[in-house]
């Protein structure tokens, strides 16, 4: 088996198993910003004069630590509707109009305890009011990088509203009821990922992971080897090829280990010096030459 070979099966594991503790930590990290972190502040919506069956849309959007919110409403006029046998009445949008004549009548005939004969209704478009409808609330999450995405629609996701097709919805997973009760009892958790962030989080925490739990100790037996002590507990090894404390066998650093002439060539430098690399690509001075 080669060198190459045998740190692949060594380092693989490692590396997996860091990459999956890094992946834990993004959503766990990203699943407690969008439940704990404060709302942000957004500016308000502002309500002008739309003209009737005009598409509008409005986005807000505010930041906190680790979390991002994003709010889309639209504008529209509702129009009123009026029964004219009892005088009742009731705004809605235009599309609702079916809707609204039948909440009244129903209205009608429960309160007067009779069967409302002849209905005759009024639709005014003059006298509607504007209204604002929400058409989807979307809340990226992570840290330092968004990592998770959610998003619900509203009854304002209607391209005939917005003047073109509106997001796709993204479901979320509801808090749990333990943790409800530590404040996050109207927020939810995103589970679709925004991959760039994914990766990138990903890749930070599984570097932190690896630096903790194996990278210190990588360095510290390195450090040990070349001073010329045992890589596992520290012995002053003094040239011996085995710990007499743990057993551990020596390992000498590349640079000490003797050069052998069947694995080197040499080239002239300068008018001194040759230069020996082996074949490994390790280099080492041979020593002034001796001219013929």
């Amino acid at each position: 088996m080669t060198s190459s070979s045998r740190h692949l099966r060594r380092h693989l594991p490692r590396a997996l198993l860091c990459a999956g503790l890094g992946l834990c930590a993004t959503v766990s990290v990203s699943w407690a910003c969008a439940l704990w972190s404060p709302h942000p502040n957004m500016d308000p919506f502002t309500m002008g004069n739309v003209p009737l069956g005009e598409p509008n849309i409005q986005v807000r959007e505010g930041s906190s630590f680790g979390r991002t919110y994003r709010l889309a409403m639209t504008q529209r006029v509702q129009v009123l509707v009026r029964l004219v046998n009892d005088g009742s009445s009731i705004h809605v949008p235009e599309d609702d109009v079916d809707t609204a004549k039948a909440f009244l009548l129903k209205q009608a005939e429960s309160s007067g305890g009779r069967r409302v004969d002849n209905p005759e209704f009024e639709v005014d478009r003059g006298a509607g009011q504007l209204s604002m409808d929400v058409v989807y609330a979307e809340v990226r999450s992570g840290w330092p990088l968004r990592a998770l995405i959610e998003r619900s629609l509203g009854k304002g996701a209607d391209a005939k509203l917005i003047g073109s097709d509106p997001p796709a919805s993204l479901d979320a997973l509801t808090s749990p009821g333990k943790l409800r009760s530590w404040g996050a009892d109207y927020r939810t958790m995103p589970i679709f990922p925004i991959w760039s962030g994914l990766l990138v989080n990903t890749a930070l925490y599984a570097s932190l992971v690896w630096l903790a739990t194996f990278g210190l100790g990588i360095a510290r037996r390195a450090k040990r080897t070349r001073r010329g002590r045992c890589a596992e507990c520290g012995y002053e090894l003094a040239g011996l090829t085995k710990c007499p404390e743990c057993g551990t066998e020596a390992v000498k650093p590349d640079f000490a280990s003797p050069v052998s002439l069947s694995r080197c060539f040499a080239f002239s430098l300068g008018r001194d010096h040759a230069v020996s690399l082996r074949r490994d690509h390790a280099v080492s001075l041979v020593g002034p030459r001796s001219t013929p």
